[in-house]
């Protein structure tokens, strides 16, 4: 199963802040754009998806986002904040900690929270 983390950030994601954002989690990775552009890969050097990072989407309505997550991950942001998912495929291991670097220097830069707050413990190798 994919791993899914969300990003909530106070103020509107621009290019500039993605892209610096995506350098923090990891400067050897690429970046790849869909057909549409509301969807981006950071991929290693073999072109293998780490993470997949979806545009953002602005919330207006109070209560959305808690009934959802609960109330401590909006603790702190007022609306309109906006809502941004990351995949990671079962295929990446490494990638839930290269979304979470991406997610915490977002949020450093826009105000913001994280879901879940931290990676979960890589699996010990057998």
């Amino acid at each position: 199963m994919a791993y899914a983390l969300v990003v909530l950030t106070q103020r509107e994601p621009n290019a500039l802040d993605l892209v610096d954002s995506m350098v923090v989690a990891d400067d050897s990775l690429w970046v790849r754009a869909t057909g549409d552009d509301r969807l981006v890969h950071l991929c290693d050097e073999s072109d293998r998806v780490l993470v997949s990072i979806e545009e953002a989407q602005r919330v207006e309505v109070e209560g959305e986002v808690e009934r959802l997550l609960g109330n401590r991950v909006t603790a702190g942001l007022a609306i309109p904040y906006w809502w941004m998912e990351a995949w990671v495929p079962d295929s990446a291991p490494d990638g839930p900690a290269v979304a979470h670097r991406f997610a915490a220097e977002l949020t450093s830069r826009l105000g913001g929270a994280v879901w879940p707050p931290a990676p979960p413990e890589p699996p010990e190798r057998a």
